[in-house]
């Protein structure tokens, strides 16, 4: 599979090494991937018992003392764990953290979902997605003939909207309400052949946590991320991430959608131990 690089608005091609520049922004971007990249001790694991994930999650009551000491440490420390920034999430309350934000399906996602189809190699691959939520991306897969498929959220609320919208994808599926953090840690190693997930997901996943070396773990052959490059989240150098971590770019269409400012790229990489075997 040979390496695209697509600039809708011009037509114009983007050699795949500017991926991790920022679409022509400013050199702070490239400072903020460079810090989040290189300058965050990878300690979530030493610092994070198991009731604070608990509390996080809303699967223990919240201690506000507990959690006002953890927050002033994370303005002391700027490389202390935030695992409590999943609590808007996993309560589903606030606006652009709410089921009905994540429902809608337009002909940019489908178009979109089905390249990603073509992109795996198997129809027998079993396809988890890292911020399922509702389920739309898996109902799409599920359409083109996609079954062993599972999905992991720490939306609880909306997770019970999937099993509603989309029952039987829902009921032939296996879901997992848990952050990306701890379902990673406690996988086992290449668990599943494609980890699949769609912007504003790993992106948000603060980097005293490890989440590509943990991705390229838990995968087996493929990662297929929508990425967004610009300013969101926590954003680095990805391509340099899985390259470090034993996967190749193998495909990347950049952006995937329209208007000028979009940065939101689809990104495919693939287990350097199989470039030899597979095309």
């Amino acid at each position: 599979m040979k390496i695209r690089s697509v600039y809708k608005q011009n037509k114009k091609n983007i050699p795949i090494s500017d991926l991790d520049c920022g679409f022509d922004k400013t050199h702070s971007l490239r400072i903020r991937k460079f810090i989040n990249t290189f300058c965050y001790p990878r300690i979530y694991g030493l610092l994070m018992p198991k009731f604070v994930y608990e509390q996080a999650l809303g699967l223990r009551k919240l201690n506000k003392s507990f959690y006002f000491v953890w927050r002033c440490l994370q303005k002391i420390f700027y490389f202390w764990p935030r695992p409590f920034s999943v609590i808007n999430w996993a309560q589903g309350g606030r606006d652009g953290c709410k089921p009905a934000d994540f429902m809608e399906i337009d002909d940019e996602t489908i178009q979109t979902m089905a390249l990603v189809g073509n992109i795996i190699h198997s129809k027998d691959y079993s396809i988890i997605d890292f911020g399922c939520n509702c389920g739309r991306h898996l109902a799409l897969l599920w359409q083109i003939g996609y079954r062993n498929l599972f999905g992991v959220d720490a939306m609880k609320e909306g997770i019970s909207e999937f099993s509603r919208i989309y029952p039987d994808v829902y009921a032939g599926s296996e879901i997992y309400h848990d952050t990306f953090e701890h379902f990673l840690s406690r996988s086992a190693r290449r668990s599943f052949d494609v980890i699949f997930s769609w912007s504003a997901t790993i992106e948000l996943v603060h980097p005293s946590f490890n989440i590509v070396k943990e991705i390229c773990r838990v995968a087996r052959y493929q990662v297929i991320l929508v990425l967004n490059e610009g300013s969101q989240g926590y954003t680095r150098f990805w391509i340099y991430e899985f390259n470090r971590n034993g996967f190749d770019l193998s495909y990347a269409l950049r952006p995937i959608g329209k208007g000028r400012d979009n940065t939101t790229s689809l990104c495919c990489f693939r287990r350097r131990s199989l470039n030899n075997t597979q095309s």
